[in-house]
């Protein structure tokens, strides 16, 4: 007889029991990690809706490091605008910190050490005067006349921008600018997220190197970095004295006079 058939006559014969032989062992713990997917019956911030955007802000404030941090991963993916009190208020009353995805741990992997930090403004934007019919028209002709593949480029870079007030944004200044130094570089063959980076390194610092989306970038900037912004793609498109080149780590270097445009 094999092992197998020898314990199974054991058992019928009630000669011997497996279960004072094995103890059950616990399946292995895991680690929850929040998705971007809003799931119902969640801890929701408790706060009673606030009227502005400047509420809104303010409770948010309030929340903890990471609660926040969560919060503004599920902005990004979700393609929310921060500065659009309509969907920040709709972001606060769907989002939910219950754990739809579940991941187990390698207790064997090294220790990942500290993420970089971004050191980016999240809700504290200036938007500055508001832009006529007129200039929001040209934009969007401007913007719609470009090669599919840059149109693609600015339309990702610039998605929280949203300066057309059908697609639920805000005829600003601040999102005028940025559009238009988008613009300008798809059109001058400057459709890279490195030129994007070595622009804002002006306006920013190293946070524009950390591991923080484009988009991110440029919806970070208020209504005078916005306008900055602008000047060193014009300067970057049109002038002869701009140098590129790159460090050991793959930064992209601009020379200094575009940031004297």
């Amino acid at each position: 007889m094999t092992p197998t058939e020898v314990l199974d006559t054991l058992v019928a014969l009630r000669l011997w029991d497996p279960t004072e032989h094995f103890t059950k062992i616990a399946a292995p713990e895991r680690t929850a990690h929040a998705s971007v997917e809003p799931h119902a019956g969640a801890d929701r911030p408790p706060e009673s809706a606030p009227a502005t955007l400047d509420a809104l802000r303010e409770s948010i404030a309030h929340w903890p490091k990471d609660r926040k941090a969560d919060f503004g991963r599920f902005m990004v993916a979700n393609n929310y605008d921060r500065t659009d009190f309509v969907q920040v208020a709709a972001a606060i009353e769907s989002y939910t910190f219950d754990d739809v995805h579940i991941e187990p741990v390698n207790r064997h992997a090294e220790p990942a050490g500290p993420e970089p930090v971004a050191a980016l403004p999240t809700f504290e934007v200036d938007e500055g005067d508001p832009v006529g019919d007129a200039e929001v028209a040209a934009a969007g002709k401007r913007y719609s006349k470009l090669p599919d593949a840059v149109r693609s480029w600015v339309s990702a870079t610039c998605a929280h921008v949203r300066l057309n007030p059908a697609s639920g944004g805000m005829a600003t200044m601040r999102r005028f600018e940025a559009l238009r130094g988008l613009c300008e570089l798809a059109e001058g063959g400057f459709d890279d997220d490195d030129i994007v980076r070595a622009i804002c390194w002006h306006i920013h610092g190293d946070a524009v190197w950390q591991q923080i989306p484009a988009a991110d970038i440029v919806a970070s900037l208020d209504a005078d970095g916005a306008r900055r912004f602008a000047r060193m793609c014009d300067a970057v498109t049109s002038s002869r004295d701009v140098a590129l080149s790159y460090t050991s780590d793959g930064r992209a270097v601009l020379s200094p006079s575009v940031a004297a445009a």
